[in-house]
């Protein structure tokens, strides 16, 4: 392997293994821990480990931070605000969506889902996706939801 051709340069040898753990993170094959010197808090997450994912965070309004608190049952909001990739952004909006669903706050829920849809480039995607989501099929007869349905996403359903 890779690993056992670089024992001769320890640079070499740190980032292969650094690769190998990222592609091991990737495929949520957490099996080589030799691989793992410090996981980062998505791998965290993607263990399941939602409270380690959390407590090892630096920063408390970051997209994974929010993330790891949700899957942990707390409904916290991300701080959408400062975000300058617009995809991250969206990703933001949507998290907090799912926070205001699970604490029965249609109105900022959908307040929220119109803000990812205006950061969210692929229109078909993100339709299917708010329409097939769980987390707001309990709102599906509110009059907010359905207006925003009626509105923003039965035009683009494939």
């Amino acid at each position: 392997s890779a690993r056992v051709h670089s024992g001769m340069n320890g640079v070499a040898d740190a980032t292969i293994r650094e690769n190998l753990s990222i592609l091991s993170s990737w495929s949520y094959d957490f099996s080589k821990d030799d691989l793992f010197d410090n996981y980062s808090q998505i791998d965290f997450i993607r263990k399941g480990d939602y409270f380690k994912a959390i407590s090892s965070s630096k920063n408390f309004s970051t997209y994974n931070y929010t993330l790891a608190k949700i899957l942990s049952g707390e409904n916290i909001l991300c701080d959408c605000a400062n975000i300058i990739n617009s995809k991250i952004k969206s990703e933001c909006h949507y998290l907090n969506a799912i926070s205001y669903a699970r604490q029965g706050n249609v109105k900022n829920c959908v307040n929220q889902l119109s803000l990812y849809m205006k950061f969210c480039f692929d229109c078909k995607s993100m339709n299917n996706r708010i329409l097939n989501d769980d987390e707001f099929k309990v709102f599906e007869d509110n009059e907010d939801m359905k207006g925003f349905i009626e509105k923003n996403l039965n035009n683009n359903i494939d």
